[in-house]
């Protein structure tokens, strides 16, 4: 049975979570949100299950001499916008690629209607890394393991090799006209993403977090499977100091 209902922010968490006169608990709870909801999420887990604790937004590119400037500062800036402290990241071995990026920003900041939280975002949580090679571009990009990864690159060897290398990411975006905003909005990718580091051993929000793993033991009396487990498991509550560990296990015997 489905149902859906109205409600929004750190309060609809908690309803959901332990139920109100109206709306009923639930077991799982998915999706993203701002600051307060994802705390709101992470003060719940454990009474429910949820996805992650996403947040803030990320994106890092990888550009090299091909990529357009412009496109870049745009990405860079479509991140930005979200919140003030919202992590857009390049990383590129060209210094005056890192500079007419850097200018493209400001020019475009001028005519951007959510230009006051975007230049927060910019001036405390952006950067510009220059690199000595591609290689140390993937590294640091595993090493940040972002929600987004853009590798602005033009198609051949170099950016094969970069794509191989990465590992860490929610989702990657290849080649110049992979825009990530086609990923929040058109595209059809997964847009409930791992945040802060978590890409290093978790992906996004899909079916698997809805499924859940259970085991099953059967043992017939007397077999020698069931003799060799209870002789194991004896010993090892022996080495424990666990007696009655090792009584339940040495009874069946």
């Amino acid at each position: 049975m489905r149902k859906c209902y109205a409600c929004g922010g750190s309060q609809a968490i908690a309803a959901v979570a332990y139920g109100t006169e109206t709306i009923p608990s639930v077991d799982v709870i998915v999706g993203p949100g701002n600051k307060f909801v994802a705390a709101a999420k992470k003060l719940v887990f454990g009474k429910v299950g949820i996805d992650m604790v996403a947040g803030p937004t990320e994106v890092f590119i990888i550009a090299d001499s091909s990529a357009n400037p412009a496109w870049v500062a745009a990405d860079l800036l479509a991140q930005a916008e979200h919140d003030v402290v919202a992590q857009p990241v390049m990383v590129t071995t060209d210094e005056a690629l890192a500079q007419k990026v850097s200018d493209e920003i400001e020019k475009q900041l001028a005519e951007l209607s959510t230009r006051q939280t975007a230049r927060e975002s910019i001036d405390s949580c952006g950067r510009i890394i220059l690199v000595d090679s591609l290689e140390q571009a993937a590294e640091f990009a595993n090493r940040k393991a972002p929600e987004h990864l853009e590798l602005a690159m033009e198609a051949g060897e170099d950016r094969d090799k970069v794509a191989s290398l990465v590992r860490n990411y929610g989702s990657l975006f290849i080649g110049h006209s992979a825009a990530e905003v086609f990923g929040d909005y058109a595209a059809g990718l997964n847009h409930t993403l791992p945040t802060s580091g978590s890409a290093r051993y978790t992906g996004g929000l899909s079916v698997r977090v809805f499924l859940k793993t259970v085991t099953t033991l059967r043992a017939e009396s007397g077999s020698e499977g069931m003799k060799n487990s209870a002789l194991a498991a004896g010993a090892l509550g022996d080495a424990e100091g666990l007696a009655a560990h090792a009584r339940a296990a040495r009874i069946r015997l």
